[in-house]
């Protein structure tokens, strides 16, 4: 997961040294209890990541995104809804 996180900076910053770049982490959803594992992972190596490319001179900034569970819920219930409007 780290290589391909580096390789992906590594690509951004190559065509576009000025950019900045925003890194998230991922909220649960807990509807894929099969993901939560990696999802605690990921969420664990983003700081990791962004410190040691911020290190290199590159704009990266870490974004910790935190949504209470009523909220998120609401999020995703709206988010079904729309798509399933859409069809």
């Amino acid at each position: 997961m780290v290589q391909r996180m580096d390789s992906l900076l590594g690509h951004i910053k190559a065509a576009c040294p000025d950019t900045q770049t925003f890194l998230a982490d991922v909220i649960s959803t807990g509807e894929r209890p099969d993901m939560e594992q990696c999802i605690k992972d990921y969420n664990k190596l983003v700081p990791g990541i962004v410190k040691a490319w911020s290190a290199k001179g590159m704009k990266v900034f870490f974004v910790a995104v935190r949504f209470s569970t009523l909220a998120l819920n609401s999020l995703i219930q709206f988010a079904r809804f729309t798509y399933i409007s859409m069809e």
